[in-house]
């Protein structure tokens, strides 16, 4: 069970190409948070992330709570980088200065959106796209992985990010081994939520349409 914390990021529900999304993290645990239900209760979004944290690295901080954003992009992380700390100082002499002074915690998922960040031109103003992002998060995979081969790092890196600006989003489901399984990456859509009982909501499929999304990642500590 996560307890070390939560973190919720939503976007106002018809953004625009300036939008930022609005965050509330906490070290409570999410289901002993008032506040959070008051806040579900209200708000209308589009597109909302949200997170459920237990530590590994990392101190118990709101800082170190996903998700977090940077202009109108917003990232959170499921998994670990495996022998972080032999690949930290590469990762953050790689960084413009803009970005390196951005991140405020000490998690390996933050440092890992910095080096995301870090592939893009313009990652406060620029326009983006599906196929920038990806792009983006290919080349932030592929640096990891070059970075933990020459550091002579054996163990697996689970790697299942998810990251938006409010109009595309993308998720991965990855772990750097032949052998073993990544962490679990579920999808469902559907075309509305129907209330089946007082304050209670499923997905329903009235068509072929897909207005709505869900994506859920299982139970790694990070």
């Amino acid at each position: 069970m996560k307890g070390d914390g939560f973190g919720v990021g939503w976007y106002k529900s018809n953004p625009d190409v300036t939008s930022t999304p609005c965050i509330f993290t906490s070290i409570t645990p999410a289901w002993n948070n008032q506040n959070l239900s008051r806040l579900a209760e209200e708000i209308r979004s589009s597109l909302v992330f949200a997170h459920v944290r237990a530590s590994t690295t990392g101190a118990l901080s709101e800082t170190n709570c996903h998700p977090w954003k940077f202009g109108r992009l917003m990232w959170m992380h499921n998994g670990h980088i495996a022998g972080f700390n032999k690949i930290k100082r590469k990762l953050q002499q790689s960084l413009r200065d803009d970005i390196f002074l951005f991140v405020q915690g000490n998690t390996d998922s933050e440092w890992a959106f910095a080096l995301f960040l870090n592939q893009l031109d313009d990652p406060i103003n620029g326009q983006f796209d599906h196929e920038t992002l990806k792009i983006a998060m290919l080349k932030t995979i592929d640096q990891l992985n070059n970075w933990a081969e020459d550091a002579g790092i054996n163990e697996s890196s689970l790697l299942n990010f998810a990251v938006t600006d409010g109009h595309s989003v993308i998720c991965t489901r990855y772990i750097n081994s032949k052998t073993d399984e990544a962490a679990s990456l579920y999808f469902s859509s559907g075309t509305k939520f129907t209330e089946y009982k007082p304050g209670h909501y499923r997905m329903t499929k009235a068509d072929k349409r897909e207005d709505i999304v869900l994506v859920a990642s299982g139970i790694v500590p990070i």
